[in-house]
């Protein structure tokens, strides 16, 4: 059991390593930071739903780009090391298709961890800007330069790492990112506030339960896209990981439309990727000023059903392994 720990740990330190080192993931967080900036300083015009607007759109580039990041992932830790060979090299040096198969969930829900929690930080802040009604004028530009000072610092310690001890730059950005990130959001927070209970005023400290909803989406969404990552090379798992996500929005208008309801339609929904689940701006909007317990509740069950799905898609992964690694054995064979 201590072998076999020791093997998943392995594996997703290695993936963490690996996808971290990859300048996409740094520039994909920097895109959706920027991204999230670009549309919470815009003016709005719809009265009284400026926070809800901010917050929507901040959760959508949180979504989507948590989805990008993980195909990414999936096809440069898991497709790309089967092309090459690298994860029939692991296995013939004893590691079993349960600890690869876990390593790489565990590595690349880690991933997943870093990301969704940088974005978190970003879509707080966003809702900090529209705190005078999202228009553009009345926007709190020292607020904007803490936002922008936090993605660029990061960037220019990671250059000094680079330089000077010939460090991985992209890797040690999109590590010093968070960090940096939540150190000055929470100066951000302090300006003005003498008392505890005045700490952040502005934010909307609501919207963390969101995130918490879009990375147990995520989590689930890497149930599905490692099964096709082991079934397909680099176009054939986008062409899926596209498919899951489109299908995943329609999933539950298709069924209640083709079947009854009842236990049949209770089950695909579980099974099957569905995502408005883990999409709570509604609940959001009619709950914005408390609830905290009813957010909870809500978050544990999805991350259970998430869970379940790991399980469960992992252990098709085990088969789909099995498969290949008993291929290539007859080819060695023959």
């Amino acid at each position: 059991m201590l072998r076999r720990s020791r093997q998943i740990t392995a594996i997703a330190g290695h993936a963490v390593e690996v996808m971290t080192g990859d300048p996409l993931f740094l520039v994909l967080l920097l895109c959706c930071g920027l991204g999230m900036l670009f549309f919470a300083s815009l003016p709005t015009f719809v009265s009284g739903e400026e926070l809800r607007l901010i917050r929507d759109q901040a959760m959508a580039w949180c979504w989507g780009g948590g989805c990008i990041m993980i195909l990414f992932a999936a096809e440069l830790l898991i497709a790309g090391e089967l092309r090459r060979g690298n994860l029939a090299l692991i296995m013939s040096e004893g590691v079993s298709p349960v600890s690869v198969i876990a390593g790489k969930w565990l590595g690349l829900a880690i991933l997943t961890l870093i990301f969704d929690f940088c974005l978190m930080i970003f879509l707080l802040w966003s809702t900090r800007l529209g705190r005078f009604g999202g228009e553009a004028q009345l926007i709190e530009w020292w607020v904007v330069g803490c936002y922008l000072t936090g993605m660029l610092l990061p960037l220019v310690g990671a250059a000094l790492y680079n330089y000077f001890w010939s460090g991985n730059f992209s890797r040690a950005a999109s590590l010093l990112m968070p960090i940096v990130l939540l150190l000055f959001f929470i100066i951000s927070c302090l300006k003005g506030s003498i008392r505890f209970s005045e700490f952040g005023g502005g934010v909307d400290w609501t919207s963390v339960w969101g995130i918490l909803s879009l990375l147990a989406g995520h989590l689930a969404f890497i149930a599905f896209v490692m099964v096709f990552a082991f079934l397909f090379s680099k176009g054939g798992l986008w062409a899926a990981g596209i498919v899951v996500f489109a299908l995943g929005l329609f999933l539950k208008f298709i069924l209640t439309s083709v079947l009854p309801d009842g236990y049949l339609q209770s089950l695909l929904l579980a099974v099957l990727p569905e995502w408005q689940i883990y999409w709570i701006s509604d609940l959001l909007a009619e709950h914005s000023g408390g609830g905290w317990k009813n957010f909870l509740s809500l978050a544990c069950f999805q991350m259970i059903q998430a869970a379940g799905l790991a399980v469960l898609y992992g252990s098709l992964c085990r088969i789909i392994l099995q498969r290949i690694e008993v291929a290539g054995q007859y080819e060695q064979t023959r």
